[in-house]
């Protein structure tokens, strides 16, 4: 999960946002694992605020339909996904709680905000990973701005320069800022780039910097 914890911005703007990922485990729980993640997908459309899930093998909801997505799962499908508010997550949890899928998941997003949504949730976690920064010469990344966009496809396949051509598109008025943020978000196959949280930052309705 550590392709997510590079996200850029400020705490308020990926305080809004929380990244899941489920895997299989071989031969433990992978001979049925299509079954369970089609279970797990249930939970996270009835879970709501869904910016974004995928299977880094087939694709992702903003390049295909998501039934198409549910019928090509395998047993090594990697599901992904962000939800655009926490509150979506806690139902999430709760849901998947319910179920006993017996199906690990990962939460990705700001420490505090995390400890909070499984607290309301009622689940422990049995372990955190956390970012330390980047260090080095930081003066060679790109603008704040950008930055905060690009590093939401934590692969890093969406290029600075194609996200400024495009915010160029959005401020002359060729494209709306949702249209801006979904072909940036179907250039990763993540399922973790959040076009809502993307749309905000071009509009200026999101400071993600």
């Amino acid at each position: 999960m550590t392709h997510t914890l590079y996200r850029a911005g400020t705490p308020e703007s990926q305080g809004e946002e929380i990244c899941w990922l489920a895997y299989s485990t071989k031969g433990l729980n992978d001979d049925n694992f299509p079954e369970t993640a089609r279970h797990l997908l249930r939970a996270v459309e009835e879970s709501g605020d869904v910016a974004n899930w995928g299977d880094t093998k087939i694709g992702t909801i903003l390049t295909m339909p998501a039934a198409e997505i549910k019928a090509r799962l395998q047993k090594n499908s990697r599901l992904r996904g962000v939800f655009s508010n926490p509150r979506a997550a806690v139902k999430f949890l709760r849901i998947l709680k319910k179920k006993e899928l017996n199906q690990s998941i990962l939460l990705s997003g700001v420490i505090t905000e995390l400890v909070r949504i499984c607290k309301e949730a009622g689940v422990t976690p049995c372990y955190a990973n956390m970012s330390l920064g980047v260090f080095g010469n930081t003066s060679r990344l790109t603008d704040p701005k950008t930055l905060s966009i690009t590093t939401m496809c934590g692969h890093q396949r969406i290029p600075a320069k194609y996200v400024r051509a495009l915010e160029h598109d959005v401020d002359q008025g060729r494209m709306t800022a949702e249209e801006a943020a979904n072909k940036m978000g179907g250039i990763c196959m993540c399922g973790v780039f959040n076009p809502d949280r993307a749309a905000g930052i071009l509009a200026g309705n999101n400071q993600g910097c």
